[in-house]
């Protein structure tokens, strides 16, 4: 029988959303803190690869100089910190990612260890999740077997 995480780990990443902070939106003057990036933007397609890449390796990705990141995405980035979602098997289902810290500066240790309780998080939420749905696919095949046993006893 076929995992849900084996399917998992066999897609590419094909969205992204972009979060950004109610503090950083209000010299903005922007409304909407969340949006999905499109996939066609340089930006998304640059962040899309380093998902990948780090879905590939395992391995935490911290970016700390601007030249490395990419000269060609729409949006400045200056620093960036990537790590696997992992679920309690430490199997990768996701991958997180955080750019432009705030004040201005790298993320340094202590970023990286928050952003790794953070990934812990989500991937006990998306486990969560995807256990849920087996078992209301479990619940509904139960439910129609019922009714054919029920019906062949009468």
């Amino acid at each position: 029988m076929t995992s849900v995480y084996d399917f998992f780990q066999k897609v590419k990443f094909s969205k992204l959303f972009e979060l950004t902070s109610p503090a950083a939106n209000r010299h903005k003057n922007a409304n909407n803190n969340k949006k999905k990036m499109q996939s066609d933007d340089s930006t998304a397609q640059y962040l899309l690869g380093l998902a990948e890449r780090v879905a590939e390796s395992g391995q935490v990705l911290n970016v700390t100089e601007p030249a490395f990141v990419g000269e060609k995405t729409a949006v400045s980035i200056k620093s960036l910190l990537a790590m696997p979602i992992r679920n309690s098997s430490y199997q990768i289902i996701g991958v997180a990612t955080i750019v432009n810290k705030n004040i201005g500066h790298p993320f340094d240790e202590n970023d990286e260890q928050l952003f790794e309780a953070f990934t812990i998080f989500c991937g006990l939420g998306i486990h969560n999740t995807i256990m849920y749905s087996e078992v209301e696919k479990a619940m509904a095949r139960q439910k129609v077997t019922i009714e054919v046993l029920s019906y062949h006893s009468t």
